[in-house]
């Protein structure tokens, strides 16, 4: 995910050592090493003394917390903070459907290529869409982002002794790729104005590789290699230490009762009494203008992000704080009876910038807050903390709920009455639509049909196949020339098929259209298997790197890896009239800097204070799905 650099000198390795040493003065009190010499892949727990030791055990008080990260300091990763564990994790088991009860939401950013060309800090926080290819086939014509808050975030990454990956990166099947469960939570497009606002793509979960011990960072799995994500002293949560947030104390995740919110929120799961901070979460900057999205020449989208909807903002300021931390984005809206708000987060003076915390390891940096907006959205390597603070005594079990603010209220009032004049003059088209995954879920047991059966049966109108492979070996010409070919857009010359089998290769990390012309049973297993055909001026609805130069014909294919997916700009997140709004703030909660009107009394951050060498991410970087 990040590219850095490799510490090859002793004196770099001292170095490191004593950058560790000088951890002990925080909350991750350091203990013996992993000292197993694991290179490469994954490694067993770390060894027994580390294991054995005072932050070796369970920590009753704290399964999983947040706190200023040892590696993201002695590695020059980044900066902030990252993720341990207080109890033993068994390999195998999914990290944050056992402790909130589910997993992630999955934001996509498209057509925006500012996140790669420009590298916001933004770009430090997303992955690339080779690991879902499922994602930017809904929109073809720019490159897109995938952000995923939490672990996918925050934890440092390598592709040395990594304790964590993502469900379906290997894990539980032997393709490299990602999997995020679809779930609209029962809204129509005919009949509910909550349609295309929030994310349909969540649940997405870490899963560990190995054992995990007590106190162990955790670490996730990416093309970089330039570190042992194992070899790092264990750590101790301390309650009484306010630079760490306990994780897994107060919040879990399930279907949301307030109101006219549909999906998923976050409940107490324990008495919280008032001004308890219930949870907190990294803010990164973000800029209005970034949240716009190219619309393609032809196919008229809604050109907001999605993400807008889980940016907090003011209406008087150009600036959207984006939350990054674990579960805060399913927190959901209640003008008349919220029991939560957000407030700055505070830290005794010893760990706020330039306190006893290493450079690297801070992560709350209040000098911020006299910076213009337009120069905060640049800084690299420097952050800013908010907590949810509880209004009034929550109960066990009850939901947590914001107020979005007024401005948020009326947009909302309004978008429901233009939804309402909207369903007067609804099509068939609009009454009986249908997404892939709701035509899935209807007939999840049934075998494709072929091309023939199709003209008997047909699909319905805005659902495309599309099959994985991988491209034959003799395509693979420099990266230059696929690109080049790519922005071509190649169309196909109508000449034969290239024929060869799906067996031929094994990882298959392309995804393209594809039609049906045979189906068959397999002799090794009960998937059917199918023979199908791609061609070559579909080559503009694909990742540059899986074009290909003649139409193939690929037989062999298995069930699985044929996908029946929404035609381009068709689900409900890209129509024109899904509702966009960023979340407010309260009133006082921004700096006068921030403000527009405040636009004479600003400062502007010096360029060599811009945090240059905290980028990390590089454009047309090898994503981890590319792995072996």
């Amino acid at each position: 995910m990040i590219v850095r650099r490799r510490s090859s000198s002793s004196s770099m390795i001292a170095t490191v050592m004593v950058s560790l040493l000088m951890i002990l003065s925080t909350s991750a009190t350091a203990h013996s090493p992993n000292d197993e010499g694991c290179k490469g892949g994954t490694c067993p727990i770390p060894s027994s003394s580390s294991v054995n030791s005072p932050s070796g055990k369970d920590n009753e008080s704290c399964g999983l917390w947040m706190g200023p990260s040892p590696i993201k300091n002695a590695e020059e990763h980044g900066f902030g903070l990252g993720i341990f564990t207080g109890k033993a994790i068994a390999a195998g088991t999914p990290i944050e459907s056992n402790v909130f009860g589910h997993g992630e939401i999955l934001l996509p950013i498209f057509g925006n290529e500012d996140v790669y060309n420009k590298h916001p800090p933004l770009r430090e926080y997303v992955w690339e869409e080779d690991n879902m290819p499922e994602v930017p086939v809904e929109y073809p014509d720019f490159q897109t982002a995938l952000f995923i808050p939490g672990i996918a975030a925050l934890a440092p990454c390598t592709s040395q002794n990594y304790n964590v990956q993502l469900n379906g990166a290997g894990t539980d099947t032997d393709k490299p790729r990602w999997s995020a469960m679809t779930d609209d939570g029962g809204v129509h497009r005919s009949k509910h104005p909550q349609a295309g606002a929030f994310s349909y793509r969540h649940n997405v979960t870490y899963v560990a590789v190995r054992d995990i011990a007590p106190g162990e960072e955790l670490t996730v799995r990416c093309s970089d290699s330039d570190y042992d994500g194992g070899a790092y002293y264990l750590s101790r949560y301390s309650p009484d230490d306010n630079s760490v947030v306990c994780l897994d104390q107060n919040i879990h995740v399930d279907a949301t009762v307030s109101g006219e919110a549909r999906g998923l929120g976050i409940f107490a799961k324990r008495k919280l009494e008032k001004d308890a901070v219930i949870t907190s979460t990294p803010l990164v900057p973000v800029m209005r203008k970034d949240m716009k999205i190219l619309d393609p020449d032809d196919d008229p989208v809604n050109d907001q992000q999605l993400m807008l909807n889980y940016l907090y903002g003011h209406p008087d300021s150009d600036l959207l704080l984006l939350p990054v931390g674990p579960m805060v984005n399913y927190i959901n809206h209640n003008h008349e009876q919220p029991n939560a708000e957000i407030r700055w987060h505070t830290m005794k003076e010893n760990h706020q910038a330039g306190g006893s915390l290493q450079r690297r390891q801070e992560y709350h940096h209040p000098e911020l807050f006299d910076v213009a907006a337009e120069s905060l959205a640049l800084v690299h390597g420097k952050g800013l903390m908010m907590d949810i603070v509880a209004l009034r005594d929550i109960m066990d079990g009850e939901e947590i709920l914001l107020d979005y603010g007024r401005e948020w209220q009326e947009a909302w009032e309004e978008h429901k009455e233009r939804f309402k004049k909207r369903q007067q003059s609804l099509t068939e088209k609009d009454i009986f639509y249908q997404s892939a995954e709701q035509y899935r879920a209807a007939h999840d047991d049934e075998v494709f049909r072929t091309l023939y059966e199709q003209s008997l049966d047909p699909y319905p109108q805005n659902l495309k196949f599309h099959c994985f492979y991988e491209q034959h070996d003799d395509e693979a010409t420099q990266s230059g020339e696929v690109e080049d070919a790519y922005k071509k857009k190649l169309s196909s010359t109508g000449r034969g098929f290239r024929r060869f089998s799906w067996n031929d290769h094994q990882n298959h990390p392309c995804l393209r259209p594809c039609q049906i012309v045979e189906r068959y049973e397999s002799d090794e297993d009960d998937e059917p298997r199918y023979t199908v055909e791609m061609f070559r001026q579909d080559n503009m609805f694909v990742m540059y790197y899986c074009s290909i130069s003649m139409d193939y014909r690929l037989t062999d294919v298995p069930h699985s890896d044929i996908k029946l997916l929404d035609m381009p700009y068709t689900p409900d997140v890209h129509q024109r009239w899904t509702f966009r709004h960023e979340i407010g703030v309260p009133e006082g909660f921004y700096p006068d800097a921030w403000m527009k009107k405040k636009l004479r009394k600003r400062n502007n951050v010096p360029e060599e204070d811009l945090g240059e060498k905290y980028k990390k991410k590089k454009p047309r970087e090898v994503p981890a799905s590319t792995m072996a």
